[in-house]
């Protein structure tokens, strides 16, 4: 329904990109665009210092995500990591 939306003019491309990918992440599944991560709360137990760490969440596939970002008007994937402070998962 939303890619159908983008492709119908309704709705841009990048947003139903990104849509689409948090459909799949609620599912389970891995995203196909690149731009869903997590959110996660470190605690240091002797300082108490919390730290929020930013992790992209697993990609269908890595090789092509790029030329999939670059087709929906999305910035590469690189950038985007740089831009919100995103880290590989570990």
């Amino acid at each position: 329904m939303i890619i159908k939306a983008a492709k119908n003019g309704q709705l841009d491309e990048d947003l139903a990109a990104m849509y689409h990918d948090r459909y799949l992440m609620h599912r389970g599944l891995p995203q196909i665009y690149g731009s869903q991560f997590l959110i996660k709360t470190l605690k240091d137990s002797v300082t108490e210092k919390v730290e929020k760490i930013f992790e992209l969440y697993k990609i269908k596939d890595t090789s092509k995500v790029d030329s999939l970002r670059r087709m929906v008007g999305m910035i590469p994937l690189k950038e985007y990591k740089r831009i919100n402070n995103i880290q590989e998962k570990k």
